[in-house]
């Protein structure tokens, strides 16, 4: 994993908030307004009002009064946003694929984050991915920002999950920078496979897979101690830690133990194999985490 400490600091001078009025995206649009005064940035706002022809057609009067309701939330969050002295535009489409129209309005304001609400769910549904925010967070063009409802928008401990790609060195740089800036304290998380897990996708025999086993270790100290290094220049009080198992598991417990209010990861992972894989981990830990979660796409 290739590092850089002497880049810029963390900075979203672009930020697109996608809202949908639900009481799912408030901390979102807390956080997009604290992100821009902070930044001194451009707040822009965009909500979709799900409809398809046959719903256009056969219940206008219904969707006018749905679109009238959006349009008087989104001057709500523009009203908030010149109140804390921003510039804030705003934009409402008509859509059956709401995130389609998130991911191509970022790409067309060149954005540099997405912050994007949660909704509140438990048990089982929460295992169940496909929302407008997964798929937001698996296509969009720049990083991605999901806030829960009661998304913190000043950060004390931050988790930063790597995995030795390029993709984790983008959102180590991001979560060291957030922390040099946030005053946070930085838990770096890394996980290598199980014992089972090498078993399962090797034919090597018992000492062979030890020495993949050790190699695969050896690689993850060095990418803990790289990002480690890399913070303590920073006065950052860091900390590293290393698990065997499930990537997701140990990202979301380690976050659970420490109380934290971020969690920084990258989007995909070395090779197409494992960006299905990474991809996952990344909607797995969004949907799944008790804080606000950052995906880094775009480098600091």
């Amino acid at each position: 994993m290739i590092l850089n400490d002497a880049c810029a600091e963390t900075r979203f001078k672009k930020i697109l908030l996608a809202s949908d009025g639900s009481e799912f995206s408030e901390g979102a649009v807390r956080e997009a307004v604290a992100i821009a005064k902070r930044h001194e940035s451009i707040l822009h706002v965009v909500s979709v009002v799900e409809a398809n022809r046959e719903y256009m057609a056969y219940a206008p009067d219904a969707l006018e009064k749905i679109e009238r309701k959006t349009r008087w939330h989104l001057d709500m969050v523009r009203k908030r946003a010149k109140y804390e002295g921003l510039s804030c535009e705003t934009r409402v489409h008509l859509s059956d694929d709401p995130g389609l129209c998130i991911v191509n309005d970022a790409a067309e304001l060149e954005s540099d984050v997405i912050v994007i609400g949660r909704r509140g769910m438990s048990g089982l549904r929460r295992l169940v991915i496909g929302s407008v925010t997964a798929q937001v967070v698996g296509t969009a063009p720049c990083n991605v920002l999901v806030v829960p409802r009661q998304g913190k928008s000043s950060f004390a401990a931050i988790i930063a999950a790597i995995d030795g790609s390029r993709h984790s060195a983008v959102a180590a740089a991001h979560a060291v920078n957030i922390a040099a800036c946030s005053g946070a304290s930085l838990t770096i998380v890394t996980v290598v496979p199980s014992d089972s897990d090498i078993l399962e996708n090797t034919s090597y025999a018992g000492e062979h897979r030890t020495l993949i086993a050790d190699q695969q270790i050896q690689a993850a100290e060095q990418n803990v101690r790289q990002v480690k290094e890399m913070a303590q220049r920073r006065g950052i009080a860091v900390t590293g830690l290393i698990f065997s198992g499930s990537p997701y598991e140990a990202i979301l417990q380690s976050a659970a133990e420490r109380s934290a209010d971020l969690i920084v990861l990258g989007s995909h992972g070395k090779t197409a194999f494992e960006k299905a894989i990474i991809g996952s981990v990344a909607e797995r830990v969004v949907m799944l985490a008790p804080c606000s979660t950052l995906v880094a796409r775009s480098p600091v």
